[in-house]
């Protein structure tokens, strides 16, 4: 008889805003070719939110 594996639901989940990187590009970058990355707003920098 095959033993059952139990479901583990997960005390957090990654951030739909980042998705999961913990930071957002600049839409409108300051110097052309250039990136601006700043921390999301959402999990404030962590990248995941707590499971509801």
């Amino acid at each position: 008889m095959k033993m059952k594996k139990p479901i583990i639901k997960p005390s957090e989940n990654k951030c739909p805003e980042c998705m999961g990187a913990g930071y957002v590009s600049a839409k409108h970058p300051t110097r052309p070719g250039v990136k601006t990355y700043t921390v999301c707003k959402e999990c404030k920098g962590k990248g995941r939110l707590a499971a509801d």
